[in-house]
């Protein structure tokens, strides 16, 4: 039930379009820094990887904490600071599990990790992907009836409204 690594022969591997910016100098030109987080599900209960990243369910967690962990390593190279970082699409994908109850657990787990990440972190905000689907990765159903992760979701937002680490 795995997911293609990386899909359709994509090579993922992190752009170095940021530092860019950065080694010209241009850090004052804008407020924040917008990026996406995908894992793949690795077809065993609570089991995804991101092998662009090294990152493991078992080991590291979410490559999400990898990339903020590298982005706010490269502004500080360059002394860039006060910028936001926000991840603008984040989710779990498996183009082979639809209507598989293993991987919609995992992915509401999933869902609790990279949320959890993102407030400890400071993210600005962590927007999900999708909540109908691609690639199965969506909160909803067709029918607009929620997935366990949109449950967890829903339950997250309440517990941790107002939170701060």
């Amino acid at each position: 039930m795995e997911s293609l690594h990386p899909p359709g022969n994509k090579a993922c591997r992190s752009s170095r379009f940021l530092e860019g910016i950065l080694i010209e100098g241009q850090g004052k030109n804008f407020d924040g820094v917008a990026f996406h987080d995908y894992e793949f599900y690795s077809g065993a209960l609570g089991q995804y990887s991101n092998l662009n990243w090294n990152s493991r369910w078992n080991s590291t967690g979410p490559s999400l904490l990898a990339k903020i962990r590298y982005l706010k390593s490269l502004l500080l190279t360059y002394q860039v600071e006060g910028k936001f970082l926000i991840s603008t699409e984040n989710a779990i994908l498996c183009d082979l599990c639809q209507n598989n109850p293993i991987f919609e657990e995992t992915k509401a787990i999933f869902l609790v990790q990279v949320y959890t990440i993102s407030l400890s972190e400071g993210l600005w905000g962590n927007l999900w992907h999708r909540v109908g689907d691609w690639r199965n990765s969506g909160l909803m159903n067709p029918d607009l009836t929620p997935r366990p992760a949109y449950l967890a979701f829903k339950y997250m937002s309440h517990t941790l409204e107002g939170y701060r680490f």
